[in-house]
């Protein structure tokens, strides 16, 4: 566990743009969602030495086609030909902390907003005493495995949740919930634990919530974690897994990243 808390800060205009870390999609953010600047904290994402930081601008709308050139219909809120901006840093957010490669990294963009997208990776070390993840000890999987297991898998856990089977699915999450607590930062996994049941239960047992259809025109999985994890979203970049409350627009996300880990499929990240 390190006591330095990583966190990328960027701030983007004119565009729809994607972050990962060592190919862990870390955000995503629509036209105008980074119009102010946005933080993700990423230490969960990060291992002790050689890490990759990717900027997608101008991603396409749909998440496994996120590297593909895209329509002017498929997003209606970029002003084509304008000016497009991004600016991004990935640092220690305490003060004083080591930094990786001993500064901040920052990476910028300027041009004009395109349909196609572009690419910028940077490479970077850091020796932050995090633990072995169990998602870097995952399976390596094929394109292929994303339909014939991961969609099957994700369907599996539809079906967990159908059924009101709370302690299955506490038992195929708890190593990221352990990870990205206690693991990442320190604290103690409970809060968060309690707090994830607690809404899970609302909306098991208020009939106005309604747990949405994962169908194949419904959803939409990538392979992604340098072929490790199978991240399943829905076509309009939201978590495959949610629930939604009739009349009022409120959702209830939980996103998942499958990866095949001790002979088993887990909820990694």
């Amino acid at each position: 566990m390190t006591s330095t808390r990583y966190v990328i800060r960027v701030q983007a205009s004119n565009m729809r743009v994607e972050l990962r870390i060592n190919d862990i999609p870390v955000g995503l953010y629509a036209p105008g969602e980074a119009q102010n600047p946005a933080e993700v904290p990423v230490n969960e994402f990060l291992v002790n030495g050689r890490n990759t930081l990717m900027v997608i601008a101008h991603a396409n709308p749909l998440p496994s086609r996120v590297f593909e050139p895209w329509s002017a219909a498929a997003e209606p809120k970029i002003t084509l030909g304008q000016a497009a901006t991004l600016e991004l840093t990935l640092a220690p957010e305490a003060a004083g902390a080591a930094a990786p490669a001993n500064q901040p990294l920052r990476l910028s963009w300027r041009g004009a907003a395109a349909m196609t997208p572009a690419k910028d990776e940077k490479v970077f070390e850091i020796a932050a005493g995090l633990p072995v993840w169990a998602w870097t000890r995952a399976r390596e999987l094929s394109g292929a495995d994303v339909q014939s297991v991961g969609y099957p898998a994700l369907l599996r856990l539809r079906e967990i949740l159908e059924h009101r089977d709370i302690a299955a699915l506490e038992k195929l999450q708890a190593v990221k919930l352990e990870e990205i607590t206690a693991g990442a930062y320190g604290v103690p996994s409970a809060p968060l634990r309690a707090a994830f049941l607690k809404g899970l239960s609302a909306c098991m047992n208020d009939p106005s919530w309604t747990l949405r259809p994962c169908g194949h025109a419904d959803v939409d999985l990538r392979l992604v974690g340098n072929r490790r994890l199978i991240e399943c979203l829905r076509t309009d970049g939201s978590p495959a897994l949610s629930y939604v409350k009739a009349g009022s627009g409120q959702t209830f996300f939980l996103p998942t990243m499958l990866g095949f880990v001790d002979g088993s499929w887990q909820i990694l990240r």
